[in-house]
């Protein structure tokens, strides 16, 4: 019996799994079973968990879509800009919630998914591009885009990051045309 351990059942209590203590037994003493699969979705919950609080935290507004801007997660921030609820955008294309224009020409702005896709990352969509929100209001925003890769470098989705620029653009007026 080389290398073997042999363990009196009787006397475990406790595991320990991935440096975190577990109770080994149930409430009528029997050994619990700690599968592989029932780890995995332990810590994909986790994972899961963490990744939503992250993306709740950012202080920009984020939009996230996959390969086809189909919208598949969307954080609280991008929901106060838009006007539109994470519950009413997800599973919708991306230009139907984040309508934006050319504020100068009042024209349709380039799709920010489309940008990605055809140049990768890009800052910064244009000098002159304004959100319109679900109840119609124009905001002036920053963009940011950048694709979501998988293991082979292929585009799997599309992370959109804005905010409202709209202070930035009264201080602007302010230092060059002095106070209205």
């Amino acid at each position: 019996m080389k290398n073997k351990w042999l363990i009196n059942m009787a006397e475990i209590k406790t595991l320990v799994i991935d440096g975190e203590m577990l109770d080994a037994r149930d409430s009528q003493s029997r050994l619990k079973s700690y599968g592989y699969s029932s780890i995995m979705e332990r810590k994909l919950r986790e994972s899961e968990k963490w990744q939503a609080a992250t993306l709740n935290s950012i202080g920009d507004a984020v939009i996230a879509t996959d390969e086809k801007g189909i919208i598949k997660i969307m954080n609280p921030f991008a929901e106060a800009l838009t006007g539109w609820s994470k519950d009413d955008s997800v599973g919708k294309p991306l230009n139907v919630i984040f309508n934006i224009i050319n504020d100068k020409t009042s024209t349709e702005a380039e799709n920010p998914v489309l940008k990605v896709m055809r140049e990768g990352a890009f800052f910064g969509l244009s000098e002159h591009t304004a959100l319109i929100t679900r109840d119609g209001i124009e905001i002036p925003v920053e963009i940011i885009g950048a694709p979501v890769l998988d293991d082979w470098n292929r585009i799997i989705g599309i992370i959109i990051v804005f905010y409202d620029i709209l202070g930035r653009y009264k201080m602007e007026r302010e230092f060059f045309f002095g106070k209205a």
